[in-house]
């Protein structure tokens, strides 16, 4: 123990220009922890988590500006973390490594793809049973229904914060209060990323501060508030929301009826305007009195772009939240994000048995604003000759849970473009979209 002190205090005081003071701290402390003898004593414990993904994608004709032809690319991501608890007190140190490869000239490469052994995840917590919890330093985290904050599970990389957040748990009533400064991923050149170059991530100058609270019973309700500032924006971004759902699992829901309502409203600055964005998702489902529990939902996305010629920004803007949830693909096919959007979808799930789960999505994509930015494909008609219509997309995924600790899943995508996506300023290739992925993932 008294070897690696010096080395781990050497280690922060030299980096502590790119590293948040919490980050630095709960890294010093952890590992002090992790060797100490009282570790040992009966009421506590040291528990260890990992994985490993091995993924191959492939897409033909993508709909993003400026790209055509068919990319593919492999990736890895191994992933390791040890939690500890000591009476009161917890921790966790959570290690990534994510690469690709079979990269080209025209791969859309990004540290949402690389970043190479980077300490994710390195916090000290204390908790008084199940009412009260605080962590303090690196951290990863989902508030609420993960729409505006949340981890990412498909993607090979995550989003991490350096800061701090609370839970209360009271009766019926959970709140989560935070204050976090997002990590920036480094390094971020096409470069160092293709070549594997490791750098340290460091605290971004982004905040975020917020509470988020949610009250269960027959019906869940949530009730939050987020404030967003970046130092190029005139002042801070504010989003408040509400989020109304019942979701039904297991035997004794079969033929129930479930929905969610989600309302969010931006105000304050978007970089140098006034922002006034909005978003609303609806959802509607119902759970077949059938084997394998097949779900059919009705979905319907409404994200707000900005009208030309406006005095406010009307852009909605999605934080750090997971497109994946609603719109289904991410990774090499880019992926849809929340902004100027409309699109009705249907949902169905079937588990014909207990390790094979499949999902199918058919979703109409629509542009909000004609002329605003479409920041799924990065185009824009300034025009509006090309329409709203992005086009109609099919997914299809299913999951196989070969054992316990090991799982295939696989997905394929179909885009048939509609005119916006032929004939936008920027877009090299007009043929409807195909993709496909294949993964196995090995878990402890």
């Amino acid at each position: 123990m008294f070897l690696v002190k010096p080395f781990v205090i050497t280690l922060c005081l030299e980096t502590h220009n790119r590293l948040n003071l919490s980050f630095a701290c709960s890294f010093v402390f952890f590992l002090i922890l992790c060797q100490s003898p009282f570790v040992l004593a009966d009421d506590s414990s040291i528990a260890s988590f990992g994985s490993l993904r091995f993924r191959n994608e492939i897409v033909q004709h993508p709909y993003q500006a400026n790209a055509a032809g068919q990319l593919s690319l492999y990736s890895t991501m191994a992933d390791v973390g040890f939690s500890i608890r000591k009476s009161n007190f917890n921790g966790m140190l959570e290690l990534r490594d994510a690469r690709a490869f079979h990269i080209e000239p025209a791969t859309p490469l990004g540290n949402d793809d690389v970043n190479v052994l980077e300490p994710i995840q390195v916090w000290l917590g204390w908790r008084h049973g199940e009412l009260f919890s605080l962590q303090l330093g690196r951290m990863t985290l989902d508030v609420g229904s993960r729409r505006l904050i949340g981890r990412q599970v498909f993607r090979n990389t995550v989003n991490s914060f350096d800061g701090i957040q609370t839970k209360l748990n009271w009766h019926s009533m959970q709140i989560q209060a935070m204050y976090l400064r997002p990590v920036l991923r480094l390094p971020n050149s096409f470069s160092e990323l293709a070549d594997h170059k490791q750098g340290l991530d460091k605290t971004g100058k982004n905040e975020i501060w917020g509470i988020h609270s949610e009250f269960s019973g027959n019906l869940n309700q949530e009730f939050f508030y987020f404030g967003y500032s970046t130092p190029a924006a005139k002042g801070p971004l504010h989003t408040i929301g509400y989020n109304l759902k019942q979701f039904n699992f297991g035997p004794s829901n079969l033929g129930k009826a479930e929905f969610n309502l989600e309302l969010m409203q931006q105000f304050g600055h978007l970089q140098q305007d006034i922002a006034k964005g909005h978003l609303i998702h609806t959802e509607i489902g119902y759970m077949l009195s059938s084997p394998g529990s097949p779900r059919i939902f009705l979905l319907y996305d409404y994200v707000s772009g900005d009208k030309i010629g406006s005095a406010e920004n009307e852009r909605f803007n999605q934080l750090y939240g997971l497109p994946r949830l609603d719109f289904g693909a991410v990774g090499l096919i880019g992926g849809i994000k929340r902004a100027n959007l409309k699109s009705p979808a249907l949902k169905f799930t079937y588990s014909p048995t207990k390790k094979l789960h499949l999902q199918f999505f058919l979703r109409q994509l629509i542009t909000d604003q004609a002329t605003d930015l479409s920041a799924h494909a990065d185009l824009q008609d300034l025009s509006g000759a090309s329409g709203n219509e992005l086009g109609t997309m099919f997914e299809g995924r299913f999951n196989y849970k070969m054992t316990e600790k090991l799982s295939l899943e696989a997905g394929l995508v179909l885009l048939q473009k509609s005119l916006y996506l032929q004939t936008a300023p920027g877009v090299k290739d007009p043929a409807d979209t195909r993709y496909l992925f294949l993964q196995g993932l090995v878990s402890w």
